[in-house]
Parts: C-alpha cells; sequence; structure tokens
C-alpha cells in the first residue's frame, strides 16, 4: 500500500470521490503500479465498499503540454469499448486545475508476457488472438474523427522522403481505428481468453496497415530484446515471438481482405522508422536500450526501407 508521503497531496480523497465509495478515503487501499515512461502516477485501487477494483491515473500539468494529448487514451478506450472489444470501462476523467485524473476499471488476469513467460508453448493460440482482437478493431465502423490523424506527433518516420512514400501509397485509404501499440504487454489475459486490451495512449486514425505493421514491428523488437538481460523480454523464450508474430499475422489476414506486397513493404518501412524514431532517444535512459540493440533497430529500418524500393 502507498503510503501518505509518496502520493500527490489531496489525490487519495480525489480518487475515491470519484468512485463514489462512501466509507473514509482510509478504506481505499492503493498500490503504486508501473507507469512506463510518461511521468504520469498509477494506482491500482483496491475498494472495500463492493465497488470492482479501477486503475487511477494522474497526468500533473505541465508547462507547454496539451491537455489533448493526454485524453487521446479516453477517447481510445471509449470508440474500442463502442466497437465490442474488451477494454476496460472508463469510470471518471476529469481535468483538473493540477492535472488530469482518469480512473478504468481494472483488468482480471495477467499481462500476456507475464502468461507466454510461464507458458511459451501457448504462442500460437495467443498470437492468433491478438490478430483476431486487431482484425476487430480494424473493421469496425467507428467515429474515428475525434482522434489524431496517423500522421500526426511521433507517428511519422523522420525524412521527407520517407513520409511522402507513406502519403503516396496510402492516399485515400478508409481511415480505421488503430492502436499502434499492441504487444503482449499491452494485453490481458485470464484462462483462454483475453480479458482487455490497455495502453491507448498512441491511439490514432488511418491505414489498418501501418498498425499491423507497427505491432510487427513491436513483437520483433521485443523477440530481439529476449537475448538482452533485464530487459522487458528477457523472461522470454528465444523462439516465443517469431511463432507468436506469424500466428497473429495469420488470423489477422483470415478475418480481413488479401494484404497487397507492395503496401505491406511501406507499411514495414513506415513501422521499423517509427520503431527507431521512438526508442533512439532511450539510450542513456533506459538499460536495455544498447548500442547493439539500436544497431540491430538501424538494420531492420534499413532492409524494410530497401524493400519497399
Amino acid at each position: 500500500m502507498a503510503t501518505a508521503s509518496s502520493l500527490p497531496p489531496g489525490i487519495v480523497e480525489r480518487i475515491v470521490d470519484a468512485l463514489g465509495v462512501v466509507t473514509r478515503p482510509a478504506e481505499a487501499l492503493i498500490t503504486p503500479m508501473e507507469a512506463g515512461s510518461s511521468g504520469d502516477r498509477v494506482w491500482h485501487v483496491h475498494t472495500r465498499d463492493g465497488i470492482p477494483d479501477a486503475v487511477a491515473r494522474w497526468a500533473p500539468s505541465a508547462p507547454g503540454g496539451s491537455d489533448d494529448e493526454r485524453s487521446v487514451g479516453t477517447t481510445a478506450l471509449r470508440l474500442a469499448s463502442e466497437g465490442g472489444l474488451t477494454v476496460p470501462a472508463v469510470l471518471h476523467d476529469e481535468r483538473q486545475r493540477d492535472g488530469r485524473l482518469t480512473i478504468v476499471a481494472f483488468c482480471d488476469g495477467e499481462t500476456l508476457a507475464g502468461r507466454l513467460a510461464r507458458a511459451p508453448d501457448e504462442a500460437e493460440h495467443w498470437g492468433a488472438a491478438c490478430g483476431d482482437v486487431l482484425a476487430r478493431l480494424h473493421a469496425a465502423h467507428l467515429d474515428v474523427s475525434a482522434l489524431p490523424s496517423w500522421s500526426a506527433a511521433w507517428a511519422m518516420p523522420p525524412t521527407a522522403a520517407a513520409r511522402a512514400s507513406v502519403h503516396a501509397t496510402f492516399e485515400g485509404t478508409r481511415q480505421s481505428m488503430l492502436h499502434l501499440d499492441l504487444h503482449p504487454f499491452n494485453v490481458i489475459v485470464r484462462d483462454s481468453e483475453v480479458s482487455g486490451v490497455i495502453d491507448w495512449a498512441n491511439a490514432r486514425r488511418g491505414p489498418a496497415l501501418l498498425d499491423l505493421a507497427r505491432t510487427h514491428s513491436l513483437v520483433e523488437f521485443i523477440g530481439r530484446l529476449t537475448s538482452t538481460p533485464a530487459s522487458p523480454g528477457s523472461a522470454l523464450a528465444p523462439d516465443l515471438l517469431p511463432r507468436f508474430g506469424r500466428a497473429l499475422h495469420d488470423a489477422y489476414v483470415a478475418r480481413s481482405a488479401p494484404i497487397d506486397d507492395a503496401r505491406w513493404a511501406v507499411a514495414r518501412a513506415w513501422a521499423f522508422a517509427v520503431l527507431e524514431a521512438d526508442i533512439r532517444p532511450k539510450a542513456g535512459h533506459v538499460d536495455y536500450v544498447t548500442p547493439d540493440v539500436l544497431a540491430w533497430i538501424s538494420r531492420r529500418r534499413e532492409e524494410a526501407q530497401a524493400a519497399a524500393r
């Protein structure tokens, strides 16, 4: 349980009030959770009033920060729910003077990464399940106009030539809802089912193939990290991620239209350029972003770009 000194002033009361818990704030147990590199504070809220557990995220206001960016994940969760996906329900979302408080229902289960570490023989089953989730997301008829475009913010290759190639290839393509961060650490599973897809902060609207390619690049990246000590992928068997990725791709194609090879090559080149732009700035700050890992990303980007020419 978090101590009072480790919590922002008044945050327990705000969380309890937002959930409608009628007992004293002290009767809500708040446990810190990993929040990644966003700078936000995240807690698992264990309630005692018969209210389901929740996850609370506090995003402090920052000079020059955009509240629109903070709200993307909440907007995406609501849209994904409309599309029939299993996602955490949004219980509370409020912009306050000193930050934004968002509370979602807690997804019961474990991360898919944790499950695969214990049961590597299930890689094909869960790969197919994730491919099905991604295909259903892209096929959903949703009003995605409230989401940023795929070409906004970080989701673009760094060079003008690469950006022009993607725009030319996908001009006029149907705008689907994109997760852009789907991998085993962002999928919650229970028994043999997906019980929740989380972390929608990167969600965009755009061509579905970009999301599939982005997922593949992340799966390959985690696969590379299986040989890097103290990395997110170090607990996974080396052959697990390739099997997972193949099953994901096959299940996705089975639920959607055939994939054009030329468009797929451009999408993969975009995805590895985005991966490099995303990971390279973390060198010196994240232990597993080593020179060898960065060299691997650069090689994969160059190979993908060569295939797209």
